[in-house]
Order: structure tokens, then sequence, then C-alpha cells
């Protein structure tokens, strides 16, 4: 993904802030003088800025290019739950029974077949009917149903499902986990392979606004500082266009015949990383306000999943959540 933080939005003050400190010293040489500008640059870089939450230049770049490789700043873990409750996880084994041992024909268009799109679509809207904000038509086929059609698709990509021979097969990884009831390993590689690899933007009509991906950890930063209490959409897209304000530059956005960039922005935040991505990994929930019955406003809080999976060190139980929106 590409770099979507702007140098002269979020850190062009630091060159001038610093040519201004230079300017006031006397440095006998060259390398004293380099050395003063790493040393105010390491300084800047770890300070803490309000635009980010708290968030230093440093850790905000551990999130946005090194989110599972940077053990000071956040750590991913397996769900303590041996059956996370979430719906892609409901779904992949659903599709995974279906599939069996023997593997099963896909469509002509190389789908799931009906049979096993029913089924599922039975038991996901049955179990995760909460979720189901807007009228949901029959389901005859794996088109009419985008939650199965990113679950396989994510189950792909992860290796966990595959064709072979002209049929959907578990692959071997898939069938040893199922074999041992492993399914917060399962539900692991789904959210791993879910945030690195699948395509948010897959299908929903918005533009790319690629850092809405990127951003995924400051996506749960704030969930896990903040949504304790329930807090509407608009709350967290604040948060975020706060800490990204050249994300609203995407040409894409202004080209948006049927929306301003702000609300188009706003639009594709919520429905990519608060219904597709945090709500369908049970890492959330959702309620919709039962007060403006055709209005897409809604109230998020944060599930008991979101601290089972990610850890900020250095972010304490008593954080100051007094910022109200």
């Amino acid at each position: 993904m590409e770099n979507t933080v702007s140098d002269d939005n979020q850190f062009g003050s630091i060159s001038a802030s610093i040519m201004q400190e230079v300017q006031e010293q006397d440095f006998s040489s060259m390398e004293e003088m380099q050395s003063f500008v790493e040393s105010k640059i390491h300084q800047q870089n770890q300070a803490c800025k309000d635009d980010f939450h708290g968030l230093s230049s440093e850790q905000m770049y551990d999130f946005l290019y090194h989110p599972f490789d940077s053990a000071d700043t956040l750590n991913f873990h397996l769900p303590q739950s041996e059956l996370p409750d979430a719906a892609v996880l409901t779904l992949f084994l659903s599709m995974a029974e279906g599939i069996g041992e023997t593997g099963i024909k896909p469509t002509a268009k190389g789908n799931l077949p009906r049979k096993i799109c029913m089924v599922a679509a039975q038991v996901y809207i049955t179990k995760y009917q909460h979720q189901q904000r807007w009228h949901r038509g029959s389901v005859n086929k794996e088109d009419d149903f985008y939650e199965l059609h990113a679950t396989r698709k994510i189950a792909e990509i992860a290796g966990l499902i595959r064709t072979y021979k002209g049929k959907f097969i578990l692959s071997k990884k898939a069938k040893g986990l199922l074999a041992k009831q492993k399914y917060n390993e399962i539900y692991f590689i789904l959210f791993q392979t879910a945030v690195l690899k699948f395509n948010w933007g897959y299908g929903d009509g918005y533009p790319e606004c690629l850092i809405i991906q990127q951003g995924f950890a400051f996506s749960l930063y704030l969930l896990m500082r903040y949504g304790n209490t329930k807090k509407p959409q608009a709350f967290y897209e604040d948060a975020f266009m706060q800490a990204f304000p050249a994300a609203l530059d995407d040409p894409e956005l202004r080209d948006d015949e049927l929306r301003d960039s702000e609300r188009s922005f706003r639009g594709c935040y919520t429905f990519r990383t608060m219904e597709r991505f945090a709500e369908f990994f049970g890492l959330v929930s959702i309620e919709k306000d039962k007060r403006k019955s055709y209005s897409y406003d809604i109230a998020i809080t944060k599930q008991p999943l979101l601290d089972e999976i990610v850890e900020f060190p250095f972010l304490f139980a008593s954080v100051d959540d007094s910022i109200q929106h």
C-alpha cells in the first residue's frame, strides 16, 4: 500500500522547527551539527501528537508499515477463546463443512454451489441477526451473499481452501487445524490475511482510499482507547480524518459525483473499517439508531475479542477517555 501520510502535512513541521534551533546554535563542526539535528529529529518523532490521539510519529509509522513486527508499539495474539464469536469464522466453518473431505465442484462462474450458500446464509442470519441492518433478499448464489463471498476470497488468499482438479478443497493446513479444533488459529489466519492481503475496497463502489486499510491498526487503537463506551460513527471518522487530513485530497474523492470528498470518505471509512472489518471479525458491536428509520447513523462499542487479539504495551487501562464527540 502506498504511503499516504504526507511529509508536508504530518512531518514537515519537524524540519522547520529544527532549522530554527540549528540557526540559534554555534557548532564547531558539521559532525556536531549533524548529531544535534539527529537528536532533535529523534525527540520529535517520539513526542506524542494530539492529532494522533497520543501516539508519536514513530508509533504511527509502526502502525502503518510494521503492524505485525513492532513489539514495543503493538502486538497481535491468538484469541483466548477456543471458538471466537465472529461472523467470518462462522461462515468459514459452514463453508468448510460443505466442502468436506472430498471437495465440491464450483458453479460455472467458479463460485460456491447453491446449497452451501443457502445453508451458510441461514446460519449467518440466525446467529447474527443483529447485524442485518438492511434488508437482505433470498440467497440463491454466492453473488447474493457478500459476506460469504468475502470469506471464500480471504480463505483462498490465506491458503485454507483452494481449487484442485476442478473442485474446491480444503488445504492440508485447514484440515489439520479443523481436525484439532484450532478455531482460534483459523480466525487469526483469516484476520491477518484480511488486513494485509485482501482488498477492503473490493466491490463496494467507493474510491480507492488506501489509507483506510493501511491505517487499520490505528482504528483498532482508537477502538481500544475509546470503545468501552458507545460512540457514534462520526467520532471515529473525525479521529481518523484528524490523523490523516491529506486523505481528503485524493483525486478520486474529489471526482465523486455523488458525494463531496468528506462525505464520501466518511461513508467509506465506516463501511469498510467498522462494518465489513471490525464487526465482521467480532471486534465491535454496531447498533443502528432506531429513532431514525432511514438513517445510516450507528453507534459502536468494542467487544471482548478486540482485547484478546491486540495489545498496545504503552496504553494503560487508565487512559484518558475524556474526549467527547
